[in-house]
Order: structure tokens, then sequence, then C-alpha cells
């Protein structure tokens, strides 16, 4: 079960054969055009939601499951704080501990919560486990997941960066790995997850050593609708110059800014095919996107000491090969060379290498499977609790 505020995903995965049986999503849960689609066996069903019910929906949800045997149930929960630094087992202390620390992520973590009590409902014999995006970056080291601000505020009230997509960057670490034919330990990778949210972390033998997002999903990269990194200052000045309150400021950097605040779109592809016919907004646009993207990369050259390979992924990342050519032109000091075709293919018909042989750092486009991680840790804890 991945859950946001107005969307959920499920499937029902064998991550031992690593074999989706089921997958559907629930989207646009909060207007009067929801729309529940799965697809099982090659058949595909969609079911309008005129009024949806969040609960009604989830229980929509487990009468199409319930079509197929299930051993455990995992959940995605967006933030652990500093609580919950692995998969974890949902008992009622445990989901008690996670209501606790709600305001670190009030979007997504409440109604998180709230779905696992309900499959707790549902299953009760069924052991259920959590993934949290923010696990896989809690092996930072201080001197990267601090901040410098007063040191109360990290004691008292846990301001750090958290880092987020962690069973995207795990996935498609692990997955860059076994296609590059050499352990997992000996490689320093940099994944880049790019979607409507992006982020890029730099692992050394599949452990985080830096993450671009910080406290929140806001810091890091330009996305479609987040605006990144910017300078704090700038929230208190247009606080006064527009006469709103900072937490308005706060909302437009949020969904208002990125792609959409700069070229008027959040979308990837109508930003490149504006690009494509000469949209000089565009251009800038994407140009702003690449150069934030490879300043990231090259600078986890610091945390990692090199860098073996880069990997895309995300929807930007998988697709956008007019965008991979920008970021990695941008590249081209690290010893960084790729052939045109392939990466213009999305790396297809080459296991997703895009690099040539004479490149110093490998280059791979590996399409992720948040799904597949969670259920793959969930299954490993519930496998060491035998």
């Amino acid at each position: 079960m991945n859950c946001g505020s107005s969307s959920i995903k499920f499937q029902v995965v064998d991550p031992v054969a690593e074999r989706c049986l089921l997958a559907g999503q629930a989207d646009r849960l909060n207007s009067d055009k929801g729309k529940l689609k799965w697809k099982q066996d090659g058949e595909t069903s969609v079911e309008s939601l005129p009024s949806p019910n969040y609960k009604g929906v989830v229980a929509k949800i487990f009468n199409i499951v319930d079509n197929v045997n299930f051993s455990y149930v995992g959940h995605r929960v967006v933030h652990g704080g500093e609580i919950f630094k692995q998969a974890t087992v949902m008992d009622k202390e445990n989901i008690e501990k996670l209501s606790k620390i709600a305001s670190l992520a009030p979007l997504h973590n409440p109604v998180q919560t709230e779905v696992i009590r309900i499959c707790q409902d549902r299953y009760p014999t069924l052991g259920q486990g959590s993934v949290f995006d923010t696990s896989f970056h809690s092996s930072m080291p201080p001197h990267s997941y601090m901040y410098p601000l007063p040191m109360e505020w990290y004691n008292t009230h846990h301001i750090r960066r958290y880092g987020f997509h962690g069973p995207s960057h795990q996935y498609v670490v692990e997955q860059t790995a076994k296609r590059m034919g050499r352990p997992l330990s000996d490689l320093a990778i940099v994944s880049c997850h790019l979607g409507a949210g992006c982020s890029i972390a730099a692992t050394l033998g599949g452990v985080s050593q830096d993450t671009s997002m910080g406290f929140s999903p806001l810091e890091g990269l330009m996305m479609g609708q987040r605006c990144g990194d910017i300078d704090a200052s700038i929230l208190p000045y247009m606080s006064t110059k527009l006469g709103i309150e900072c937490k308005d400021v706060l909302s437009i950097l949020n969904s208002q800014s990125g792609f959409l605040g700069i070229a008027g779109t959040p979308d990837s592809r109508d930003l490149e095919d504006r690009f494509l016919a000469g949209d000089e907004t565009a251009a800038l646009a994407i140009e702003m996107f690449c150069y934030r993207v490879a300043k990231y990369v090259a600078s986890y050259t610091v945390p990692l000491g090199r860098i073996d390979a880069i990997v895309f992924t995300g929807g930007i990342g998988e697709k956008s090969f007019i965008k991979r050519k920008k970021i990695l032109d941008y590249l081209t000091p690290l010893g960084i060379t790729f052939d045109n075709d392939i990466n213009n293919e999305n790396g297809k018909k080459s296991s997703g290498l895009i690099s040539t042989p004479t490149s110093k750092v490998d280059v791979f486009v590996v399409a992720t499977d948040e799904e597949m991680m969670i259920a793959k840790e969930v299954k490993k804890l519930f496998d060491e609790k035998v």
C-alpha cells in the first residue's frame, strides 16, 4: 500500500520471483473525478469514483486484492523521523509512535497511519510492516545530515536533513550493481530519481552518504512544482512584499514554483514540446533543471571519493533523453561520454547502459519499482522474526 494525500497505489507482488500479480491505482481522491484502475492477468478494469471517500476507496481496494493470496501487508510511509530507521513491524506500540511524528509530514503520515490501522482491522492475522522514505538515508553521517542552526533546534525539535525516495534509490542502486556484474559493496553510485518530485542520493557500498532532499521534500533540486534550494530570506521578504503570511509564501514554494513557476506548466513533456518548438521560457526552465541536477551529481564526488556509476530513474529520469543529454553534457569534466542514439532509446536495447565503453563513469537508465522494494523489505523483516 502506497498512500498519498489524494492517491493510492497498490500491488500484490511475489518478492522472491520479483513478479507483480496485481497492480492498481486510485487517483484524484480530492476531487469529484476520482478513478480506480487495476490490472490482473492481463485484464485492465476501471471504476469511476464520483464522490470518493478515502476509507471507502481503501475498502474497494481490499475487495480487489482479496482475489489473490498474500501473506503480509507492506506500507510505504513518507517520514520515519529519527525513530524508524529501518523496515518496522506495525504493532500497536509502533503505530502510536508513528502517530506522534505526524507533524513531520502532515500531508502524508496521518493518512498512511490511518490506512495501517484500517488494514489491521481488515487483516488481523497478517503481519504488517512499514518501509519509510527516510530510513534509507538514516545512515548519513552527522556532518551530512546536520544543519548549521542552533543545536537546540535539533535536540528539541529534531530539525535535520532526512532525505526521501529511499525505496526508489535503494532499488535502482541494487539493480545497477547487478547490471554492472559487480558487488554492491564495491561501488560508489549516484542515483537520480527525477519525476514530479526529484532527489539525488550518493551511496557507497549501497549505503546512503548524502542526498539532496532535507528536512522536507522541498530542499534540493528544482522540481515540477517545488522550487528546491533557495535563499531562506526570500520568505519574509516576499511575505512583506505580497502582504501574505510566511506559510502562504511556503505554499507557493511547494506548489507554484519549479517548472510551473518558471514556465507555467509542471509537466515535463509539455515543457519539452514547447522547448522543441523554440519556446525560450521552456528552454530556460529545462536548462535550470539540468544545471542543478549536474551540480549536485558532481558535488557527490566529495562524500564518495569517486563515482563508479550514475543511474537515472523516475518519470523524467527514465523517459527524458533531452534532459539526460543536457545533464551529462554538463558532467563532461568527470570523463563521462555517452551514446546519443542509445540515450534517445532510453537504453532499452542495452540493459539500460547509455554510456560508451571509454566513459570513466558508467551511466544507466533503470525503471524504479518502489513497491517491489517495499515487498522485499517487509518479507525480509518477517523472515528474520521466524
